[in-house]
């Protein structure tokens, strides 16, 4: 039997079997014959095609079958419970991890600093034919941090990341109702909260290609990211801070979808699962609060 390994892969897709082929295809070349590492790949797609051959060509591998579309959380929720590596690695289906070498790269930066449970890799996008940061997949709230150079955040973007199996074992899972959109960061907070540090790690890095298939249209997208702010916001900031970022993203959530996002919806949409929130409202204590300002950020933004 071949040891435990120390890496898990997961992939959660979601029709972009196009970008899947090429995603799945480009870590085959890299990592595909290491004894220490497995792909986990969750498919959420639940239409009856196989896709168990995307996974030939891998020491260790396996296929997860969702019987619905679980999201972005439900199913890298799939992809945890089946994982057996001590670090799991999160790609997007349509996102290319680099270097060759990048599992050795996290495993250097987590093993000279036992206490980081999350690393967020840079995310860079095609703009105008060349290859380019975009703010809103840099995990700070202060845009004018330099992004070639590591640090300790607060927060990370899931496109591209690593989470020590050891944290979901003592802060649970992604919590499955965001379905997409926030859901790294109430996992962030509440990593936070039990005293795990999060690092950005440039030197690792994705190039996210965005594909559009299997996205919601923009509007509904808006909709969803507006319940799913206020809900981190009742979980984990304090009373202000909290006000503040429901009133704030609120207005700028009508602003920006031109009025298509339902303000009101999303309102009533957050009431209902207030009523029967499945966790509690544990807001962050003065010293994880001090710990994100320490950091340059501002968790409400």
């Amino acid at each position: 039997m071949d040891p435990t390994p120390q890496f898990s892969t997961i992939v959660v897709t979601y029709r972009r079997d196009t970008v899947l082929a090429a995603t799945i295809g480009h870590l085959r070349r890299l990592i595909g014959g290491r004894a220490d590492h497995e792909l986990v790949l969750v498919d959420n797609n639940a239409d009856g095609i196989d896709r168990e051959p995307l996974l030939q060509g891998f020491h260790r591998a396996r296929l997860v079958r969702a019987v619905e579309n679980t999201g972005v959380a439900g199913g890298r929720n799939l992809g945890i419970k089946a994982a057996s590596g001590e670090v799991l690695v999160f790609l997007d289906d349509d996102a290319f991890a680099y270097p060759p070498e990048f599992l050795d790269r996290i495993g250097a930066a987590l093993s000279n600093s036992p206490d980081t449970g999350i690393l967020a890799f840079k995310s860079l996008v095609r703009k105008h034919g060349t290859w380019g940061m975009d703010p809103c997949e840099f995990p700070h709230t202060d845009k004018s941090v330099n992004p070639d150079a590591p640090f300790e955040t607060f927060r990370f973007i899931g496109v591209g990341h690593a989470v020590r199996s050891a944290v979901f074992r003592e802060v649970g899972l992604y919590l499955p109702e965001f379905f997409y959109s926030m859901e790294e960061f109430d996992l962030s907070y509440r990593a936070l909260k039990r005293g795990w540090r999060i690092e950005y790690r440039p030197e690792i890095w994705v190039l996210h290609m965005r594909d559009k298939a299997g996205r919601d249209v923009p509007a509904a997208v808006a909709e969803r990211a507006l319940v799913n702010k206020m809900r981190v916001a009742w979980m984990h900031l304090p009373w202000r801070q909290m006000l503040i970022c429901m009133a704030a993203w609120s207005a700028r959530t009508a602003i920006r979808s031109g009025g298509r996002a339902n303000v009101l919806r999303a309102w009533a949409a957050f009431l209902r699962w207030r009523k029967n929130a499945p966790v509690p409202r544990l807001p962050m204590p003065p010293s994880v609060m001090a710990q994100i300002s320490a950091c340059g950020g501002q968790p409400w933004k």
